[in-house]
């Protein structure tokens, strides 16, 4: 009877501590021009720094409905607006929907319009205009072969969406923009094996082929625009994963030709480019710095990351914390290394209305994820011990627990619609 016991509460877990370590390897920093604000996607969901303010949580379970295994990817637009791209179109909160939009710094959560039925694996703002976005689609057929996927654009900040161009038997892997009006897309097809970047001048309007070099790459079909230069939108980076050695290749004429990166390590993770040089995680997910963009050399002091991005203040490091008690770091202009974010140093689920989708999904959910978060960090020692840190107070009037936690993601989609009435 015990055994079932266990067996039911594993079943009835909360989503939060389910999806504790899930998606690691897309860690990553959001950032954006002109604001203070810090978006953090850790394994266990995302993270929010408003201004300076206390960091907050934001569980993905209130648009995505918990089920799946890897974390969504979350766009942040130039004026706050935010993406959450699902990439399946099952098991979510609005069936049909991959695509979710929020305006009011992830409490609330509305489907867009325009992609229903579409599986959306990719998405990103005009950083110089708030109301022009880009999706990409690319959905699997069970059947004869790949049916006709594309990208889509919207011109009221992601709310509406209209298709561009559609291209038969190729997948969307990725899509970037880039400065002045430049965007960047890679399309792949799989027998025979091909890839093209698509490059846009005019903020996603009309496309343009470019063939993309296969040399080295061991799947066309795990590719991504990994990088864009924030001053020359001639500057793009691709990237294959393999399964020893991924393929990076720049691009310094707008995809015309490419050339093999070379003197970085044969794991590729994240490469953020500036004017001269960057940072790039990769091998033993350890930091690198370039001041030229053409030698590459670890960075003394920065613990394992995932992935990151810089504004004026510094590079900020997602940390993996898997292994280190922190959960973002920066490098300061000096090369040292300033602790930003411990991770048991979330003061609650991100403050929201009592009625918003945060306040409903994320806040019964908190005390859970704490709990976890504080059993598996990592101890120098290796051992373990039952000094447990209590979980700060969310500040919501009931936060449930247990199985009750699970009532928020079946209650959520009728409150969503006795809402839309």
């Amino acid at each position: 009877m015990r055994h079932l016991l266990v067996l039911v509460l594993l079943l009835i877990a909360p989503p939060a501590a389910a999806h504790v370590g899930a998606g690691a390897g897309e860690t990553d920093i959001l950032l954006r021009d002109g604001s203070d604000d810090v978006w953090v996607k850790a394994p266990w969901g995302y993270v929010s720094r408003v201004a300076d303010d206390d960091w907050r949580w934001v569980c993905h379970e209130v648009f995505s409905g918990g089920s799946e295994t890897l974390l969504p990817d979350l766009v942040l637009g130039p004026d706050g607006t935010l993406l959450g791209v699902l990439g399946v179109l099952d098991g979510v909160v609005d069936e049909g929907i991959s695509l979710y939009r929020s305006t009011d710094g992830g409490c609330s959560w509305q489907p867009t319009t325009g992609l229903e039925d579409r599986v959306v694996v990719g998405a990103a703002f005009d950083p110089a205009d708030p109301l022009v976005a880009l999706a990409i689609t690319a959905d699997l057929d069970t059947g004869d072969g790949v049916p006709a996927n594309g990208i889509h654009r919207s011109v009221d900040g992601g709310a509406t969406w209209a298709l561009v161009q559609e291209w038969d038997a190729r997948l969307m892997r990725s899509v970037r923009f880039g400065p002045a009006g430049r965007a960047y897309a890679i399309a792949a097809q799989v027998d025979p094996a091909a890839a093209w970047l698509l490059r846009s001048d005019d903020a996603g309007q009309t496309w343009q082929e470019l063939p993309v070099p296969t040399d080295g790459v061991e799947v066309v079909t795990i590719g991504s625009v990994s990088a864009t230069h924030p001053a020359d939108p001639d500057v793009v980076w691709l990237n294959f994963d393999g399964s020893t050695k991924d393929a990076v290749f720049a691009s310094e004429d707008g995809g015309q030709s490419f050339s093999a990166v070379s003197g970085i390590p044969d794991a590729f993770l994240d490469v953020t480019l500036r004017d001269p040089g960057g940072w790039l995680v990769g091998g033993a997910r350890a930091l690198h710095r370039s001041d030229d963009g053409v030698t590459w050399s670890p960075v003394a002091g920065a613990p394992q990351g995932w992935g990151g991005n810089e504004d004026d203040r510094g590079f900020w490091l997602a940390v993996n914390t898997l292994a280190d008690d922190r959960a973002v770091v920066r490098i300061e202009s000096d090369g040292s290394v300033t602790d930003v974010l411990p991770t048991l140093d979330l003061a609650g689920p991100l403050q929201c209305p009592a009625d918003s989708d945060v306040a409903v999904v994320c806040e019964p959910l908190w005390d859970e994820l704490y709990e976890v978060l504080e059993r598996m960090r990592p101890r120098p020692s290796g051992g373990d011990d039952d000094d447990s840190a209590a979980p700060p107070d969310p500040g919501c009037a009931d936060c449930g627990g247990g199985g009750t936690a699970l009532l928020p993601l079946v209650l959520l989609p009728l409150w969503r619609r006795r809402q839309s009435r």
